[in-house]
């Protein structure tokens, strides 16, 4: 029998974002929707709350400058996809040291196949297994269930005050029966409907009939009434293999000085812009490492303001961000790497622009960058 098994880490964006910046960790922290301005970060809207920021009742949809009236020490961010993506993708390859299929289903949900492990020590060390790997990439939080369907799975995770349960075999329309239809993924309107019928519970809605639904709900009615019974047709699949851009030079001696590499840099970006212009991607964030011998002595991260694969600009940008921090030592070997990457963009410059215009904006480029530690 087929067995999937599901593992949700809560708040994932959250989790990412303390999992990059430790210092957020335990304290009250929110992700605000959309882009911060200058004029309008005070109307910003709350999209996540950490759970600090819960217990000081601090609440998603709330503006940060009420937020902030309720909670003088709450710390916040922009939301971040591009950033959940890697991360959700990073972590898809780590779990397959425990399952050869992952699949990140949504942001926080991935589902991992469960079969075959009588052998293997069983379900119960494999929820082990997945827990203690999640914990290492960074997301203590996580929770797994593993059943028959992927719906069943994803529901077990959702029990309160177990990080693992497991579904017999068999059992799936069972355990769903006397859960709230509130787990079934369907509508606002669909769920007050059927609240106002009486219906509460994913067993109660079993008891009708299909047709019924399918008249009443359309394609919706059907797609519930088949999750709470658990047929559920999603499966975890192989994961495509991760695309890397990254390049290493040992240089032929020892240097001391930034001009010296500068002509290996533009080497190195030439050839990565490139691989990065053939997949039609450009670059948000490089990572440069130095290396003495084999001790690596500087790892800098530099995150783009704007996302580019053009090596004279970067260039420009990796010079400045190595002006902040002087070598301190020798250099013989070099690794530079494409981080994070995004498709490339397409977009049109307004025609109502004068060149003088662009020009200026040409020259502010070199400000459009942020260096990380």
């Amino acid at each position: 029998m087929y067995r999937i098994a599901c593992l949700r880490i809560p708040r994932f964006q959250i989790a990412v974002h303390q999992k990059h910046e430790p210092a957020l960790k335990g304290k009250p922290f929110v992700l605000l929707a959309g882009k911060l301005t200058a004029a309008g970060s005070a109307r910003a809207n709350i999209f996540m709350c950490s759970t600090e920021a819960r217990r000081k009742e601090v609440h998603e949809g709330m503006r940060l400058s009420e937020a902030r009236g309720v909670c003088a020490e709450l710390l916040w961010r922009e939301y971040d996809a591009p950033l959940y993506l890697d991360a959700q993708r990073k972590l898809v390859h780590e779990l397959i040291a425990c399952s050869p299929k992952v699949t990140a289903q949504e942001m926080g949900i991935f589902l991992l196949d469960a079969s075959g492990l009588k052998n293997l020590g069983g379900e119960g060390k494999f929820c082990r297994n997945v827990l203690k790997l999640s914990s290492q990439s960074g997301y203590t939080e996580g929770h797994v269930g593993i059943a028959d369907s992927a719906f069943a799975a994803i529901v077990a995770t959702r029990l309160k005050h177990k990080r693992w349960y497991i579904v017999p075999p068999g059992r799936d329309a069972d355990f769903l029966a006397a859960l709230s239809i509130r787990h079934l993924p369907v509508s606002l309107d669909m769920q007050e409907a059927l609240l106002g019928l009486g219906i509460k519970s994913i067993g109660q809605l079993t008891a009708l009939s299909v047709t019924s639904l399918e008249k009443r709900f359309g394609t919706e009615g059907v797609l519930a009434y088949e999750f709470a019974l658990g047929r559920d047709d999603r499966r975890p699949c192989l994961p495509e293999p991760e695309q890397r851009f990254e390049c290493s030079v040992e240089l032929g001696g020892p240097v001391d000085s930034l001009n010296e590499i500068l002509f290996v840099l533009k080497a190195m970006l030439d050839r990565l812009m490139k691989q990065l212009q053939q997949e039609g991607l450009w670059v948000e964030e490089l990572l440069l490492s130095l290396y003495n011998d084999n001790d690596k002595f500087c790892q800098c991260p530099i995150k783009l303001m704007r996302p580019s694969n053009h090596t004279k600009f970067l260039l420009e940008v990796i010079k400045l961000s190595l002006a902040e921090q002087p070598i301190k030592r020798e250099i013989t070997g070099i690794t530079l790497a494409v981080s994070r990457f995004s498709p490339e963009s397409w977009e049109q410059t307004s025609i109502s622009e004068s060149a003088g215009q662009e020009r200026s904006g040409k020259r502010r480029q070199r400000a459009w960058t942020q260096a990380g530690n």
